[in-house]
């Protein structure tokens, strides 16, 4: 194995100071301290990278431990200890989902998308960065940022089974970013709340396969209107169990009056494109707008909302609506595709000529909307 890492700033650090002290290997890389136990006899090759060949008879086992930090490290990890407090803290943190449809899976979800929320609550739409489209070839962008959007699909998602915690953590989040941008909202942020930092490629480093390397991203110079409307929908499906305080409907009114100064203004839409009215767009907005008010807003208030969502409607349905009746993308546009890993994580897509998953990894759209099918399919349907 070989390490490097980069810094904020795009900087490389290689790994340097490697030192093998058994049971365990040390080196430096930049600012981190690494230790890698269990792998005393591995051996450095000419181009510096520790190779270490394990056999092992059936049933026998050999724990190999990597620590990385950004402070120097004290007694090496038990192995076994750690193994026994992390299923501890993943028991805690994961609900049991017993009334779920399929509970297996809904428990993997709601893991894949704890594993992804910050410890203030932000959830990155992807922990992965630079997974082109094709090989050698097509986009690929940084997605270890937090989308509002994808927060906001997955806090609805969660609520449909109860009030838990990544559901608290999209409305903490988002209705922070809402009070801090209002209008300006931005479609994503760091996990800290942040601008993201602007897309650059970094030297230096191979991306798989054969990729450029990117950090940051250009979504920092977007605007998405459907964005306000999922906000207010992710506050409404909240008000259900009474978990939306007094600064949160606060952060509900600053996403309505931005949906009524900007709705009429072109954005980038869905899925990052050139700025045009996209249908998704408004009809987010009016579902947004029609749900909030049931949620427990004053009856002034929720009459005028309803009517914005009413002109809104109005507006999309006269140049957003096909002749056939169904919706198009956008005025004088007609007419995207997901698959699936070993560990239960899903690309965005799958190269069936080169036959190899592709693209970056984006867990909301996919583990969001597994979770709430599971949840909502135990109940009788509700018309409404």
């Amino acid at each position: 194995m070989n390490w490097n890492e980069s810094s904020p700033s795009g900087a490389l650090y290689q790994m340097s100071d490697l030192v093998c002290g058994p049971p365990a290997w040390t080196a430096r890389s930049g600012p981190l301290y690494l230790r890698w136990s269990g792998s005393s006899d591995a051996r450095q090759d000419d181009g510096g990278a520790l190779e270490f060949v394990l056999e092992l008879a059936p049933g026998e086992r050999h724990d190999l431990v990597l620590e990385i930090s950004d402070q120097a490290l004290d007694d090496p990890v038990d192995a076994s200890r750690a193994w026994k407090a992390t299923e501890a803290a993943w028991s805690a943190a994961v609900p049991r989902l017993g009334a779920s449809l399929a509970p297996r899976e809904s428990r993997h979800s709601y893991a894949v998308l704890t594993g992804l929320t910050s410890a203030g609550g932000g959830m990155v739409a992807a922990a992965t960065t630079s997974l082109p489209e094709r090989a050698r070839a097509g986009r690929n962008y940084d997605y270890r940022y937090v989308w509002v959007r994808d927060q906001c699909y997955t806090g609805q998602a969660v609520a449909a089974d109860g009030p838990h915690q990544l559901m608290d953590d999209a409305v903490a989040f988002v209705a922070a970013r809402l009070l801090a941008d209002g209008p300006q909202l931005k479609p994503a942020y760091t996990i800290t709340g942040g601008p993201v930092p602007d897309e650059q490629s970094l030297s230096g480093l191979a991306g798989y396969p054969g990729a450029a390397v990117k950090i940051g991203n250009w979504v920092n110079q977007q605007f998405q209107l459907d964005a306000l409307g999922e906000a207010l929908m992710l506050f409404a499906a909240a008000a259900g169990h009474d978990h939306l305080d007094s600064g949160h409907w606060k952060a509900a009114e600053v996403a309505a009056a931005a949906i009524e100064s900007r709705w009429g203004d072109p954005d980038a839409g869905i899925w990052e494109l050139d700025n045009q009215h996209w249908t998704h767009s408004r009809l987010m907005c009016v579902a947004g707008l029609r749900a909030i008010p049931a949620a427990g807003a004053p009856a002034r208030q929720a009459r005028r909302w309803e009517a914005l969502a009413c002109t809104i409607l109005a507006d999309v349905t006269a140049d957003g609506l096909h002749t056939s009746g169904r919706w198009q993308r956008a005025p004088a546009m007609t007419g995207w595709t997901l698959p699936c890993g070993p560990p239960g994580l899903l690309t965005e897509e799958y190269d069936i000529r080169q036959r190899q998953l592709r693209g970056n990894l984006p867990q909301a759209f996919v583990h969001a909307l597994l979770f709430e099918s599971a949840a909502r399919l135990t109940r009788p349907w509700d018309a409404r």
